[in-house]
Order: C-alpha cells, then structure tokens, then sequence
C-alpha cells in the first residue's frame, strides 16, 4: 500500500513539473485582455491556439497567465471583447465572413478600418516563431503567422474582404489621413502583395528597403 502511496505521489509531482516546463517554452508576452464586462485583465499572454476542430469560432481561445509563475489557462473569445499583446491589439469578431479565426488585428484604426486575420502555425508545440510583416518594425513580435487575410469596414461585426480588384479605391479611402501614402497607391508604387510594406511606410513614415 505504502509502495502505491508513493508511486501515485511521484507520478503526480512528475506531471505537475511537465505541465510548468511544457508552460515556461510558450514564450510569453506582456499583454491583457477585456472580458464581456468591460473588465481588464493584465498578465502574459502566448500566441492563440487555431482550434481546427472547435464548434464554433467562440471556442478559439489564447492561454493567459497573470503573474511569470502560474500555469496559463485557456481564455475563450467568447467570453472577451478584445486582448493587446506587446504592441499589437486584437478584437474578436463575429462577423460571418471569418471562418478560421475570430481573433483579428487592429491594422489602421481610422474611421474605415483596416483589419487582419492572422492565422497561426499548426503545431503541438506552441513555441514563438519569427513574425512577419509590420508586426516587426517595433523590434518586438507576439505571434508565428502563415499568411494573411485583410478585411475592412467600420467595425470588427461588419467586414469585406479586401482583394486585388479593389485595393487602390479601399487602401486609398483608409489611409486617406496620409496624403502621401495615397499618392503612392494610386501610382501603383504599393500593391496587394505590397501590403506589409504599404503598412510599415503608412505607419512610421519611413519606406522599407
């Protein structure tokens, strides 16, 4: 019985000691998030989790841990309004339209804005990869992406997607704060497959290399 006793114990310690390292590889970033309340909640976040097999886009969740050493738990769009991670906001969306991610960025915040779904890596372990885009020109990445999708419209429950076909007209009604960047659209200088460009030149003033 004693032998049990101890054997139950040990394997007990063993999974409590996994489940912390398995928690400290997940490459946390300062962050918060608000619930449905209105309520903010500060901690560290790591990169959101593409439930491929979640019913619904209101199981997609992001892991949230208050202070460095506790275990991070799961936080459900559902049950939150928006979340930062390092420089980089997000809101959830329950626009129709978005059928791989609920969680979207907060790319141009103007009057007609310009949003961004991007979607994660598939892979069981959850350690931060290298960003691409925009998200980068702080110095400072929250999460691996693959590619992205752009939408836009007035707010996060009402979105088109932006294609080729209309990316002078909407880009240039976007940026439209910023004289200079339009001209530069409507030149043709910046294209759909210019868009991390586009947004690293419209938000710091500077063109990439």
């Amino acid at each position: 019985m004693r032998k049990i006793l101890l054997s139950i114990l040990f394997l007990t310690v063993l999974h409590l000691f996994a489940n912390a390292q398995a928690d400290d590889d997940k490459h946390w970033q300062p962050g918060c998030y608000y619930d449905n309340d209105g309520v903010k909640n500060t901690g560290f976040i790591t990169y959101y989790i593409n439930e491929e097999f979640a019913n619904s886009p209101a199981q997609k969740f992001f892991l949230f841990k208050r202070n460095p050493n506790d275990i991070g738990v799961k936080v459900f769009a559902g049950n939150i309004t928006s979340f930062v991670v390092a420089r980089d906001s997000f809101v959830v969306s329950d626009s129709r339209i978005l059928n791989e991610t609920p969680f979207i960025q907060v790319a141009v915040n103007n009057p007609l804005k310009l949003y961004v779904a991007r979607l994660p890596r598939h892979t069981p372990e959850f350690g931060l990869g290298t960003s691409i885009g925009f998200l980068s020109i702080a110095g400072e990445t929250s999460f691996p992406y693959t590619k992205n999708k752009y939408y836009y419209g007035n707010n996060p429950d009402n979105l088109t997607l932006l294609t080729r076909k209309d990316f002078i007209d909407v880009m240039s009604k976007i940026m439209a704060d910023k004289p200079e960047v339009v001209e530069k659209i409507q030149k043709k200088d910046y294209r759909y497959g210019d868009m991390d460009d586009l947004l690293v030149y419209y938000l710091t003033g500077k063109e990439p290399r």
